[in-house]
């Protein structure tokens, strides 16, 4: 399986946890991302050609590394999210992490989140902090409990630079995920951690 079927993959993961159609969860998203983002005042007087010069999107992909607590592993994958950022420091990022490495056993976890962002512009450097919450899927060793769907919060941070008007390389990207609800057994809830380090690039789209 390459990156990309990994990718929607998870999309398709995160739709059936939420119990949705797909188009259904864009639409939700969609308004997550304005709310965030805000609604600048004046917005009556304001032309959408002046909104617009107030909000960038951008688009990118990550190679990760985990550590999960369940079993001590370090594992990789990939990372694909969306940001929309405001003239103000104040944004959202959309994210879905894939980790699935070949192992006999056949563990692994995809994650679906989205939340607030800030960051700072420093030349041509920009850190940020962040904090994402949404469903996370954990497919357990050898399928003895099959799979289940979680909850996940993620605070986070990471360090952008500027490469070109367009193209900015993520130098490292850092998640504390939680998984509070999680289970060793079924009707039993252990809460465990996992942790990724993340490096890649994001493209303006918009």
């Amino acid at each position: 399986m390459n990156i990309y079927s990994g990718l929607c993959r998870a999309w398709n993961r995160a739709a059936a946890l939420m119990t949705c159609s797909p188009v259904f969860n864009c639409a939700v998203l969609a308004v997550l991302l304005v709310s965030a983002v805000g609604v600048p005042r004046g917005w009556s007087q304001v032309a959408p050609s002046a909104y617009s010069q107030n909000l960038t999107i951008f688009v990118g992909g990550e190679v990760t590394g985990q550590y999960l607590q369940y079993g001590e592993r370090k594992q990789l994958g990939a990372t694909g999210f969306l940001d929309a950022d405001t003239t103000h420091h104040v944004g959202a990022e959309v994210e879905t992490t894939w980790i699935h490495p070949r192992s006999v056993d056949n563990l692994h976890t995809l994650t679906f989140q989205a939340g607030p962002r800030y960051r700072v512009q420093m030349h041509k450097y920009e850190p940020y902090v962040k904090f994402l919450a949404g469903v996370g899927e954990f497919s357990y060793p050898f399928h003895f409990f099959g799979t289940g769907g979680f909850l996940v919060l993620s605070p986070g941070g990471g360090v952008d630079y500027n490469l070109k008007h367009r193209i900015r390389m993520r130098l490292v990207d850092f998640e504390y995920t939680y998984w509070p609800e999680f289970t060793y057994n079924p009707g039993t809830t252990t809460p465990i951690s996992s942790a990724t380090i993340s490096s890649g690039i994001r493209v303006r789209i918009f």
